[in-house]
């Protein structure tokens, strides 16, 4: 380091020599872009100074008021955003610990800790970029301009402090001393990663400049890159990382006493959550996963619980089925270890002092979501374009349903219970009354063959189908909930077929007939709190006919006519050939995180919106993740009024990111309208696309899907022939009630024995569909 540089740094307080760790720069040959980076360092140290000592115009500095967190949860209103702006230094970051309820006032401190302002410790500077972020569309113009400024100056601070190598110190421009080691201990690296996914990705960050945008991507696998070429190898297999490493070496390096250089297990779980979200598929990092995973794996500790007693002591205490590891383990040995203010390494955490053993988190269970995550994303490798290749229960056992029943021996309740791959057929048709109940597929291989029932087939009221399990196909099944009989709003709320859950994928639904839902005709959902890998995917629902969802009937809610629903995360969800009619919204409905495909579909009598992309902010108030657009592609449909249409009705509306082609909409004159409405962001290219499948021209589409659309189309059940013929007839309204429209169906029950063959069961089942009815397919 030359002599100029080293005095500028200890001019501007960067190298504080009494503080050991400071040496990260001493003796050591730095490169002309690292001799940069520190003099851009010290130059924005001392402006920050400059700025400070302009303010106080001669007169003492005043205290900032300490809190722990920063006095709020989020921006609530303009006052609050204005004192979290007016917090922000003059290099564009915030502090820790600091109340930011009040404005700060001209000569205060920036930060109750005014030696390491700004920071990435504790959550600083990025909690303020995303509150920012998060209230922006709720302010007025003004502000939302001033926003806009703050934020992309703390990002830029943000990309200013990444070092030459693509980690980050924890505080910047750096102070000397550990803060300057790149830090994963509080999860700074973390949240400095995911800031930077989150500004090049997210739709709460779309105000931001592309430019910014691009530099945050750029800089988020920089990053990646040194994490692994940074990750611990221990006796030539990687393992986690350190809480702190050399911002030059790498080595985990020690920041205080109690924090001396060892691996971590809770901030690298949260390390390796984050590049399993965001870049499992980046090079490198699977065998990354897999080495950190086998590792944690071996460091857990199982049937065991945290426990503190009145006084605060800390001890394991027996817990079956729990597991939980050790903050710290030993870079050598690998076993854990514990750390007090003296500076020595201990074995037990009964053996550090009871401060210590209070104020600090020595046991950690986060590396369970971890693993739990991974293990979920290995168990859907097999989940694979759209469901379209599932060989459902294709070589396995042939069950016969003889009856009609709800449940028991005979019954399609019974057959669908049954595990390993299967056949469901049919030596019966009618109606199965369910009774308010939905039969449940938890059992993966399986193919319900409804073509092979007797004529007019097989029609489930009063409930539908759940499936919840993986490499299922549903075929030419009528499936008609309605009221039951039950008055409006009494919270009786059953999709036609849902398709929901961590194990639900490879599903393939075709040719049924799905009406008079009370909540969906269809759905693919899961729990938006836990991810894409606790959520349906690789669905495609073809040629079904999805219509006269019931409006005002008994869902809660009241008024709920709703097609199709792809819920949050949700992905890789694909409508092909479906007539949707008489369905007020949802024609499907694509919600946060989630991709498809919808081509080649028919949409008729929609009235609010047909293809709706988008979520809901204040759903994702209390979960860990933030809503990013829904991406689909929509290519080849015709989208045609109605007599309940509104008169603006666009092919898709709301709000999302979608590639459109080729698409037909027409109003009641027959005249040409909207393919768009709401902000939709035009894509260039399909998101996502299923292999194998053939595209129709839109103006193929009436011609070539109404004969061949829906359950038994060679032989359409009287419900069928009525909701077709309306669409031919361009008349058919929305109803609330399946009475609108005649009913329930009556079916007298009809018995057929088959004689199911040993081999050729593919063609056998082929052989229920006249020849040449059958529409081309993949």
């Amino acid at each position: 380091m030359s002599y100029r540089l080293r005095h500028l740094l200890l001019l501007v307080g960067l190298l504080l020599p009494c503080v050991a760790s400071a040496s990260y720069w001493q003796a050591q040959q730095l490169t002309a872009q690292w001799r940069q980076y520190l003099a851009e360092s010290a130059q924005v140290l001392q402006q920050d100074a400059t700025a400070l000592a302009a303010e106080q115009q001669g007169g003492a500095l005043t205290a900032a008021t300490r809190h722990n967190q920063f006095g709020l949860t989020g921006i609530n209103n303009a006052a609050e955003a204005q004192a979290v702006l007016s917090f922000q230094t003059p290099s564009g970051g915030w502090s820790k610990r600091t109340d930011m309820r009040i404005a700060r006032l001209s000569g205060q401190q920036f930060g109750s800790e005014a030696n390491y302002v700004p920071t990435f410790d504790n959550d600083a500077t990025s909690t303020q970029l995303q509150w920012l972020a998060d209230f922006y569309p709720q302010a007025t113009p003004q502000l939302q301009q001033h926003i806009v400024q703050t934020i992309e100056r703390g990002v830029a601070l943000v990309l200013q402090a990444q070092y030459p190598n693509g980690g980050f110190p924890q505080s910047y421009p750096l102070r000397g001393g550990y803060h300057d080691a790149i830090t994963l201990n509080d999860n700074a690296l973390y949240q400095l990663m995911q800031l930077l996914w989150q500004v090049a990705n997210e739709p709460h960050f779309a105000m931001l400049a592309d430019s910014t945008k691009t530099e945050a991507a750029a800089a988020f696998y920089r990053a990646v890159d040194w994490l692994l070429a940074n990750q611990v190898v221990v006796d030539g297999k990687r393992t986690v990382w350190g809480a702190q490493h050399h911002p030059l070496t790498g080595e985990p390096v020690t920041a205080r006493k109690y924090e001396k250089a060892s691996l971590v297990s809770s901030e690298s779980a949260k390390i390796l959550q984050l590049l399993l979200r965001y870049a499992p598929d980046y090079p490198g990092v699977a065998p990354s996963l897999a080495e950190a995973a086998n590792w944690l794996r071996d460091k857990q500790i199982s049937d065991k619980d945290r426990h503190r007693d009145s006084e605060g002591r800390l001890s394991l205490i027996d817990s079956p089925g729990s597991v939980i590891w050790s903050r710290f383990y030993d870079l050598k040995t690998g076993q854990p270890v514990f750390f007090d203010r003296d500076g020595l390494t201990y074995s037990d955490v009964s053996q550090i002092s009871l401060e210590r053993q209070r104020g600090y988190g020595w046991y950690q269970s986060v590396a369970a979501e971890f693993l739990a995550e991974y293990d979920q994303a290995a168990a859907d490798k097999h989940c694979t374009n759209f469901g379209l290749d599932t060989p459902g229960g294709a070589g396995g056992a042939m069950l016969k349903v003889t009856n009609l029943n709800r449940s028991g021996p005979g019954s399609l309740a019974a057959a669908l219970a049954h595990s390993g791959p299967r056949v469901v057929v049919f030596e019966v048709a009618g109606v199965i009354d369910l009774e308010r109940t939905n039969l449940e597929i938890n059992q993966p291989y399986l193919t319900i063959a409804g073509e092979t029932a007797p004529a007019p087939g097989i029609t489930l009221i009063k409930g539908g189908l759940r499936i919840i399990s993986h490499d299922v196909i549903v075929r030419h099944l009528h499936i008609r909930p309605g009221d039951a009989g039950l008055p409006k709003r009494t919270g009786w709320d059953t999709d036609g077929i849902a398709v929901t859950g961590k194990d639900a994928c490879n599903v393939l639904v075709e040719h049924n007939s799905i009406s008079w839902a009370t909540d969906e005709l269809v759905s693919a959902s899961g729990p938006r709190d836990k991810g894409p890998q606790a959520t349906s995917k690789h669905i495609t629902f073809r040629y079904n006919i999805l219509a006269e969802a019931l409006d005002y009937a008994t869902h809660i809610k009241g008024k709920h006519s709703k097609g199709a629903l792809v819920h949050d995360f949700s992905r890789h969800i694909a409508f092909i050939g479906n007539l949707f009619a008489h369905n007020a919204r949802r024609n499907p409905y694509f919600k946060a995180h989630t991709t498809g495909v919808v081509l080649n579909n028919i949409i008729y009598n929609a009235d609010a919106n047909a293809v709706k992309l988008g979520f809901i902010d204040t759903e994702w108030a209390h979960t860990t993740f933030s809503p990013q657009n829904p991406q689909v592609a929509v290519i080849g449909n015709v989208l045609r009024y109605g007599r309940d249409s509104y008169s603006d009705l666009a092919l898709v509306s709301y709000h999302g990111d979608a590639y459109l082609q080729d698409n037909l909409t027409f109003n009641l004159d027959d005249k040409a309208m909207y393919d768009t409405a709401g902000v939709i962001k035009r894509l260039t290219a399909a998101p996502v696309w299923p292999q194998g499948i053939r595209v129709m021209a839109a103006k193929e589409v009436e011609h070539q899907l109404l004969p061949v659309v829906g359950a038994r189309y060679w032989q359409r059940d009287v419900t069928d022939q009525r909701i077709v013929q309306s669409y031919v007839n361009r008349d058919g309204r929305i109803i609330d009630s399946q009475q609108q429209v005649g009913g329930y169906p009556q079916i007298k029950p009809v018995h057929r024995p088959l004689q199911v063959p040993t081999d050729n069961i593919n063609i056998w089942l082929e052989s229920f569909i006249p020849t040449g009815t059958k529409p081309q397919e993949p």
